[in-house]
């Protein structure tokens, strides 16, 4: 019970849920910060979902008059946005646009604007928002969760070949690090990493908490699906062919690169299936290119579109499919976003992820391929288009009720109230002791 977590019964404890990149319902392209805040003031806390003002994943810009404002939330939670400068690309504007935000957490702390939390909750797009919770439990002794969403360094090393010797590479394992061995608990996104996180100082708790998914409420009435997508989709059908669909980014980790091998599988044959990639991403230009040189006859890759329209596509898709770099960081599991999204629209998903987990094997959602075989690709693209439209259904539907059971946020949201509540009774009896 809440009792326990609070001495004074007419107050809620107080939660700041700290994200870098989070932001409102309906104005960042990531569901989980506001779907964690949402949950947690379900569950009886006053949760501050915090922010920095300018971010690479806002898809709608915060009014100035909003910056550093307390703003309260339909859904029970409130939002509070910290005043960074604007940054493009991963330059120094972006390293300081992340010094911003550690700064501007400090003096909000040492401010009035804001409650003294009971509880920090400090994710980790990247590692700045440890080293702030590490300082701030020194001031006034709160108790500390981090969520770890991706591993720093390992993740900046191992998916984009930055050197180890980088200076910002060093910086990020000393903060990681220093708040490993200064938390309360860590939530991971990775079903398999507590061996590696406690060999890196891990002392407290770990819990496991993955993506999701949730009712969505985007409301596309007055969108259209663009028009070449629509023309793609009429002509996969009118064909015969198995449209497969690939929403999300397009970057050198997300290893698209491999359906232009492809085209090199029984060249000369007409495919049974059609390929159409949208999103955007660092490769996106280059892939573009050399679909339309290499691929035309089967692959299309596109720019992004809106959430509520990609969602639409999926729906009208046969299947979709998830591709990651091989890595050894994959060693600790993965946790995609996109991938529980086309389970839960109940598309099969060709898996093509070297994983300590694999949620399509496990659901019986779809099928898994080796990265970079092109030919077991093929041979699996072109059963799935074999099957009948009845068969391809039983194993979308049985990805969805994996997803339903295991990752959807009216569950996981319940563990995270579970998570607070049990790190801020034990924390408040190590206090006593």
């Amino acid at each position: 019970m809440l009792e326990d977590c609070k001495s004074d019964q007419d107050e809620k404890p107080v939660v700041w849920l700290i994200n870098h990149y989070g932001g409102r319902k309906g104005t960042v392209r990531s569901e989980r910060t506001w779907r964690i805040a949402e949950g947690l003031a379900k569950g009886g806390f006053r949760c501050i979902l915090i922010s920095a003002s300018h971010h690479h994943i806002r898809s709608e810009e915060i009014a100035n008059n909003e910056v550093e404002t307390l703003v309260s939330e339909p859904d029970g939670y409130e939002f509070f946005a910290v005043s960074t400068r604007a940054y493009a690309g991963n330059g120094l504007d972006r390293m300081r646009n992340m010094h911003d935000f550690y700064r501007g957490l400090k003096r909000i702390f040492l401010g009035t604007v804001l409650p003294t939390p009971d509880l920090v909750i400090a994710s980790s797009p990247h590692p700045f928002a440890f080293l702030f919770a590490n300082w701030a439990r020194k001031r006034a002794g709160m108790a500390i969760v981090l969520e770890e969403r991706d591993i720093w360094p390992r993740s900046l090393v191992e998916l984009t070949g930055t050197p180890a010797w980088h200076p910002v590479v060093l910086l990020f394992d000393w903060m990681a690090r220093r708040g490993y061995r200064g938390c309360d608990a860590i939530v991971s996104l990775l079903p398999n990493s507590e061996a590696f996180l406690r060999e890196r100082g891990l002392r407290g708790e770990f819990f496991c908490i993955p993506n999701g998914v949730g009712e969505s409420e985007e409301n596309s009435e007055n969108e259209t699906i663009p028009e070449d997508v629509c023309a793609w989709l009429e002509s996969a059908d009118a064909e015969g062919k198995l449209a497969v669909v690939y929403a999300g980014a397009m970057g050198p980790p997300n290893a698209l690169e491999q359906l232009l091998e492809l085209a090199s599988v029984d060249a000369g044959e007409e495919k049974p299936y059609r390929i159409l990639c949208f999103g955007d991403g660092v490769s996106r230009q280059e892939l573009a290119s050399a679909a339309k040189e290499k691929a035309s006859g089967f692959l299309t890759v596109r720019g992004p579109v809106s959430r509520s329209i990609a969602k639409r596509v999926i729906e009208r898709a046969d299947l979709c499919f998830i591709s990651l770099r091989p890595s050894p960081i994959f060693e600790l599991g993965v946790s995609p976003n996109k991938l529980f999204e086309y389970m839960a629209a109940g598309k099969p998903v060709v898996f093509l992820v070297n994983s300590s987990n694999n949620p399509v094997a496990e659901s019986g959602g779809g099928v898994s391929v080796e990265p970079y075989a092109a030919k077991e690709l093929d041979v699996a693209l072109r059963r799935l288009a074999y099957m009948s439209e009845q068969e391809r259904a039983e194993m979308g539907e049985k990805g969805k009720a994996y997803v339903e059971e295991n990752h959807h946020w009216d569950q996981l949201g319940e563990k995270y109230v579970s998570v607070a509540r049990t790190v801020i009774k034990a924390h408040g009896e190590r206090m006593k002791s």
